[in-house]
């Protein structure tokens, strides 16, 4: 692993301080002090007192210390956290409770709390195949064919982005399943996030894809990847969006074997795929 992307913590007194990047009070932590923390390390007999603990946020995943950083970089790259199934729970709630009272809603609170409806379906059932991996036999297709793709793909929603192609002799193939997901989560975030000047450009020289697009997202974290791809995150607990995106970018990156960071600079995210 070049660079970790995430952090790890740990409480005073337990015998993984020489390990983790955080230590931590257990007798007066706070939710807030695992919001750039990914991994807590507990002795293998504790794990299920912690686990369960309601102060320790659901996103992070208990170990015992026996995995190495690759092996826990792996789990949290598919990782959907410990209460995945409430909170889809809680969520769907939320969404449908308000037509029990139907004839107070507007037309227009209707239409836009179906089409969220809608879509918040259409991410668990992407999120449902990736975690089953239940494709079938790989399909692959060139960096080429990924550019044709793609320019497809905008054009049916709409998105004028810029595009360009360093083309590659050896005719580079990528996992079509997996890269079709990264490109609608890509598409999708345009769509609802991007301020302007889209663009997609793949080196097949380099191996790599970059996304990139203008935002106001002001972000102030070396862990910022692993903050923003757990599911259900979300910023000022606005709950327009799912928050599933960049979780569905890290399932369909891990099963199509490509790495994937994040960057933000000069008020440009950046997302790049290497292969």
């Amino acid at each position: 692993m070049k660079k970790k992307w995430f952090q790890t913590a740990t409480f005073k007194g337990f015998p993984f301080e020489d390990r983790a990047d955080k230590i931590l009070d257990k007798d007066s932590f706070k939710n807030s002090d695992f919001f750039e923390i990914e991994v807590l390390f507990i002795p293998q007999d504790l794990i299920k007192e912690y686990a369960v603990h309601s102060v320790v946020p659901h996103h992070v995943y208990i170990s015992n210390g026996s995995e190495n950083d690759e092996q826990l970089s792996e789990i949290i790259e598919t990782f959907k956290g410990r209460n995945y199934w409430g909170q889809i729970g809680h969520d769907v709630v939320n969404l449908f409770s308000p037509f029990l009272d139907f004839e107070y809603l507007s037309k227009d609170s209707v239409l836009k709390r179906a089409k969220t409806g809608v879509a918040f379906g259409k991410k668990l059932n992407a999120v449902a195949h990736l975690l089953q991996n239940d494709f079938g036999e790989k399909q692959f297709i060139s960096d080429r064919d990924c550019v044709f793709l793609f320019s497809e793909m905008c054009r049916k929603t709409g998105i004028k982005a810029k595009i360009g192609h360093i083309a590659d002799v050896s005719n580079v193939l990528l996992n079509k399943k997996m890269i079709s997901f990264v490109f609608t989560e890509i598409l999708d975030n345009w769509k609802n996030h991007s301020l302007g000047d889209e663009k997609m450009f793949v080196d097949a020289v380099e191996s790599k894809i970059v996304f990139s697009n203008k935002t106001d997202l002001n972000f102030n974290s070396k862990f910022f990847k692993a903050i923003l791809k757990r599911p259900f995150f979300s910023f000022n607990n606005s709950r327009h969006f799912s928050g599933l995106g960049l979780f569905i970018v890290s399932l369909a990156c891990f099963l199509g074997g490509f790495k994937w960071d994040i960057v933000i600079k000069d008020s440009v995210f950046y997302l790049t795929l290497s292969f």
